[in-house]
């Protein structure tokens, strides 16, 4: 009896893995550098279960209920769930589906981008909290620093900062906005290619469309104006497709990495350093933007076909 029991449902684990997903997003609350790591993951997990061959509209009814309860109990948890794991995922897999092109990378970050600016217009205790929590944390973060045994030059930086927390916590509240829009791109980025192996689809460099180009170079023009709300859209815009272009370069290296068989420690090795010089970031940020006028895959297929 056991055995038919078990047989019969052994596949609730499954249907439960949106619930699982939505657990382990709540480790935000408790440990926020814990939760920014397996958030990571969660689109992935939703992906699993979308493309599962047990999922069917009860288990989908059965984890919107879950998702409701949670909207009950913490209405912010849940929602930014859906922001910034549900979305991607379900755009990774309507992307994977159909014939139609969702750029899922680009358009997964709108939703919260959009939420993002209306909190921060309408709300402004919410601006104000953002604001206390930036200046508390850079205060606690100089004060360990001046504890310990630092460089003079150092504390020269830490003194700057710190006598400006003001105007650094309020540009900080200015790019939040293209900030969130960026960490759920580059979910959607990072489970891409997992989304398109499930349903053995063939996986292209992501590239940004040339008709983006035009609002990413009004943008950087915007800058030159005196209005505070235009420089902020212009710092905003700017921070946004560099992400976008950086993910084109990325993926460009990671392939040109592959073509030439490069060692998987060398591979490693250019990561680490990519992440870890800022020039770097704007090199790969470049490298993605003149493909667009370059087209680097297009001299790969001319290679290819010699």
């Amino acid at each position: 009896m056991s055995q038919n029991f078990f047989k019969k449902y052994s596949y609730i684990p499954f249907r439960l893995l949106p619930l699982i997903a939505l657990l382990l997003f709540t480790s935000n609350i408790f440990s926020p550098q814990i939760g920014f790591i397996l958030t990571f993951f969660l689109p992935l997990i939703m992906i699993t279960y979308l493309n599962g061959t047990d999922r069917d509209k009860k288990s989908d009814a059965y984890n919107l209920v879950a998702l409701a309860i949670a909207a009950f109990y913490s209405p912010i948890i849940a929602f930014y769930f859906i922001l910034i794991v549900a979305v991607p995922a379900l755009l990774l897999y309507y992307d994977s589906v159909t014939e139609k092109k969702l750029y899922p990378v680009i358009t997964s970050g709108i939703p919260v981008l959009i939420v993002t600016v209306i909190a921060l217009l309408a709300l402004p205790e919410y601006r104000q909290m953002l604001h206390d929590a930036i200046v508390q944390n850079i205060d606690a973060i100089s004060k360990q620093i001046q504890q310990n045994n630092v460089p003079l030059e150092e504390r020269g930086y830490i003194a700057y900062i710190s006598n400006n927390k003001d105007k650094i916590a309020q540009l900080g509240i200015f790019l939040l906005p293209c900030l969130s829009y960026s960490y759920t791109s580059l979910l959607s980025f990072v489970s891409r290619n997992f989304a398109y192996k499930f349903r053995n689809l063939p996986i292209k460099l992501f590239k940004v469309p040339d008709m983006l180009i035009i609002p990413f170079l009004v943008g950087g023009f915007l800058i030159l104006t005196e209005t505070t709300t235009l420089k902020m859209i212009s710092y905003n815009s700017t921070v946004i497709f560099s992400t976008l272009f950086f993910f084109q370069g990325l993926d460009l290296v990671n392939f040109f990495m592959q073509k030439f068989n490069i060692f998987v420690f060398l591979r490693l090795l250019v990561y680490i350093i990519i992440f870890s010089e800022p020039f770097m970031l704007i090199a790969v940020a470049l490298f993605g933007l003149f493909d667009n006028w370059f087209h680097f895959d297009q001299m790969r297929l001319k290679k290819d076909k010699k």
